[in-house]
């Protein structure tokens, strides 16, 4: 037996079976840095991460089963930017933790 803390509304209310899984992953999408009023010489790799995030969010990582819904992934944090108001970065970290209970 596994003692999580794990409950809805009052401690103990939840029993689970099996146990939950956790990792915790970190994404650096490079680009081109450059100045904003240049784009057409940069990359920027904010733009670029948009479509490759929604991916990782929307792709079924496992169907789940009658004990356990279904794996997701979370984007936790998302950092870019050199602080300059007006210079494209040249990368975005992103810290991403799939969100799923795994069986025991």
């Amino acid at each position: 037996m596994v003692t999580e803390p794990t409950s809805l509304a009052t401690f103990g209310d939840a029993i689970k079976v099996g146990r939950r899984g956790s990792i915790n992953g970190f994404l650096t999408l490079l680009g081109k840095q450059g100045h904003s009023a240049y784009p057409e010489l940069a990359m920027n790799p904010v733009h670029q991460s948009f479509k490759a995030l929604q991916s990782l969010t929307e792709r079924v990582w496992d169907p789940g089963d009658q004990h356990f819904p279904a794996a997701g992934f979370q984007i936790t944090n998302v950092g870019a930017g050199t602080g300059a108001a007006n210079v494209i970065p040249w990368e975005v970290q992103c810290s991403v933790q799939p969100s799923a209970w795994s069986g025991a």
